[in-house]
């Protein structure tokens, strides 16, 4: 073991057990430094996962994620591309080393166009960078609070696979320079900017953010946050979450329509799948089976480009779990298999998307040769575990675990999560329809009810969330609300509606498997009222 190792702008001190970025002392784990050291040293060739575990983790027995966990953790310390995935096999370290005396990059970065001539190319994924927010606040002390706003908010973004995120040492050489939007983004080669301010005054704060185009120097999204610094840690962590979540979404659904814009031969990788994506929530929504096949279609050629896109991966497992789901696909034993074969495609695709390990919890869920006492919840619980450690923000795992939790018999933690996931998206109809049925497994029948009515006031045609009017209607005493809404859901998935009327059902609890039963009945007809009265 050499004493240092040094590659881009990175110094590993193997003695001092410490790493630096452009000089400057960046923390660390232990068991990462220790996987980065490893994978230095073997940087000739790839390391497999049990290597590393016998290596990093000697003599004690520890989850394969956790590897994944430190890598991500590492890669937003020293750069995505120091250290590359090989999909079955393990990881390598993909940087040149740079030899004792050589020149190592400059503790300032330079503009890129400067440095080598050309612009960087702008990648398939979105890039974005996140500007040093400006410190307003008249006291100049209180640029700690801006710099960490901003450090925060790239460490969050870092957290979703979709986007790729530029350093913070990177964008931070713009902090004190007059520098055009247009000209930023071509020099650090992204298309959208996050900046914003920061002022203090006594105990208040007020911060400002943006999201611009710059491609278009448009504004897609803004927003002011004042709060009261009681605890200056928690506000800096609420607005930087806050930020965070609200901008995802808002650069997918700007690549979403800039993509619809053009020509589908012009379409990359990611934005086929994006678009593939989308369609799955409105065929999930809409109980559409018909719009599956576009979606296997666009989903399919994504992967023709690039055979390791994730998202498309993902999108292919969804697909046939949606077959699985309504009940459409001629073979449903065939369906599960086959969702779950692509979904571990695109978890080991990208190790470090949290949607890939929230998306299999959801398939382990639905093995139709189980019935809901022999569901694997553990294991999909540990799923989502690992989910909301590679990205606390993600709406949608949040939304799974709260479901997940709620079906295990868990009703109160799953509420509780779902709340929050609606804190982080206020009106979401997809958290609120799952709302709906874990006010149901908790016996709260009136809120199911306005929670459905919520969810379908965006989504009218959703099957699943009028199946659980059905249910909580019976619950609260209100057999006609039930009965209409089965009819409704009825005619637009009859087989999905007929199997769960039939008891067909993914419950824990042989309690709430009876209930769904006998309320549905009652609902669709098949049984007086009065069955309901001893399960209510």
């Amino acid at each position: 073991m050499q004493s240092t190792y040094r590659f881009d702008d990175v110094e590993v001190f193997c003695r001092e057990r410490r790493i630096a970025v452009r000089g400057q002392a960046v923390p660390v784990g232990a068991r990462a430094f220790d996987l980065l050291v490893t994978l230095i040293e073997r940087a000739d060739r790839v390391v497999g996962k049990e290597e590393l575990m016998a290596v990093v983790w000697p003599g004690v027995v520890v989850e394969e994620a956790n590897i994944a966990v430190h890598v991500s953790a590492l890669r937003k310390l020293i750069g995505a591309q120091a250290l590359v995935t090989v999909p079955g096999r393990g990881y390598r370290f993909a940087r040149p080393l740079i030899a004792d005396g050589a020149a190592a990059t400059p503790a300032t970065p330079m503009p890129r166009e400067a440095a080598d001539g050309a612009e960087p190319p702008i990648p398939d994924r979105p890039a974005i960078a996140v500007l040093p927010f400006a410190n307003l606040s008249v006291d100049s002390e209180h640029r700690h609070f801006a710099d960490g706003v901003t450090q925060d908010i790239v460490t969050g973004l870092s957290r979703f696979r979709a986007l790729v995120v530029i350093a913070h040492g990177s964008s931070a050489a713009y902090a004190d320079r007059s520098v055009g939007i247009d000209t930023v983004a071509a020099q650090l080669g992204v298309r959208y900017i996050v900046g914003g301010s920061v002022q203090r005054e006594g105990q208040r704060v007020r911060v400002t953010a943006q999201l611009i185009d710059a491609t278009t120097r448009s504004h897609i999204w803004a927003d002011q946050y004042d709060r009261v610094l009681e605890d200056i840690f928690a506000v800096q962590e609420e607005v930087t979450r806050s930020i965070v979540i609200a901008v995802a979404p808002h650069v997918s659904r700007a690549e979403l329509q800039g993509a619809s814009r053009r020509r589908p031969a012009s379409l990359g990788a990611y934005q086929l799948a994006l678009h593939a994506w989308t369609m799955t929530s409105r065929a999930y929504a809409a109980g559409d089976a018909a719009l599956l096949s576009a979606v296997l279609d666009e989903a399919t050629r994504a992967l023709a480009i690039d055979p390791k896109c994730s998202l498309a991966l993902r999108t292919l497992g969804n697909v046939h779990w949606q077959r699985l789901f309504f009940k459409s696909a001629p073979n449903l034993v065939e369906a599960w298999e086959t969702s779950m074969h692509w979904t571990r495609l695109a978890i080991e695709a990208d190790e470090t998307d949290s949607a890939g390990y929230a998306q299999r919890a959801v398939v382990l869920q639905h093995d139709p040769r189980d019935d809901g006492r022999s569901i694997p919840y553990d294991e999909a619980l540990h799923d989502l575990e690992i989910a909301t450690r590679l990205n606390p923000n993600d709406i949608g795992v949040l939304r799974v675990r709260g479901l997940t939790e709620a079906v295990a018999g868990r009703p109160a933690e799953g509420i509780g999560h779902l709340n929050q996931a609606l804190r982080v998206s206020p009106g979401d109809a997809g958290v609120l329809s799952h709302l709906s049925l874990a006010h149901f497994l908790a016996g709260s029948y009136g809120e199911g009810l306005r929670c459905a009515a919520h969810a379908l006031a965006k989504r009218p045609k959703a099957a699943n969330t009028l199946m659980f009017v059905a249910m909580n209607g019976v619950g609260a005493g209100d057999i006609d609300k039930a009965k209409s809404a089965w009819q409704t859901a009825h005619a637009i998935a009859s087989s999905y509606i007929d199997a769960r009327t039939n008891g067909s059902s993914v419950y824990r609890l042989e309690r709430d498997r009876q209930r769904q039963h006998v309320f549905l009945r009652i609902a669709a007809g098949l049984e007086d009222a009065a069955a309901a009265e001893g399960l209510r």
